[in-house]
């Protein structure tokens, strides 16, 4: 199986190019998703992302992440790793 991965900035177009690839039969995998799961469904890491940030909520801890670098970087260090595991499960 070949895996490519589509990158680029907010509003850049990913989420069509994706589109296009699954209507001509290509699984994707949507690590934005991913993460959005892992934070509803992962207790361990709800409980890290609470204790850490006061809230799970995505509007909140956008205006947290995108406001302080070392935020950013602590709610990465929660999730990147879930996030890593699931998708490559996903794609096993």
């Amino acid at each position: 199986m070949k895996v490519i991965g589509l990158t680029g900035n907010i509003g850049c177009g990913k989420s069509t190019v994706a589109g296009m690839l699954r209507e001509h039969g290509v699984a994707t995998v949507d690590a934005d998703a991913v993460a959005r799961e892992i934070r509803q469904n992962d207790a361990d890491a709800r409980a890290e992302i609470l204790r850490r940030f006061g809230t799970y909520e995505a509007d909140e801890l956008a205006r947290i992440v995108f406001s302080d670098a070392g935020a950013l970087r602590d709610l990465e260090r929660i999730l990147h790793p879930r996030v890593r595991g699931a998708v490559r499960a996903r794609l096993a």
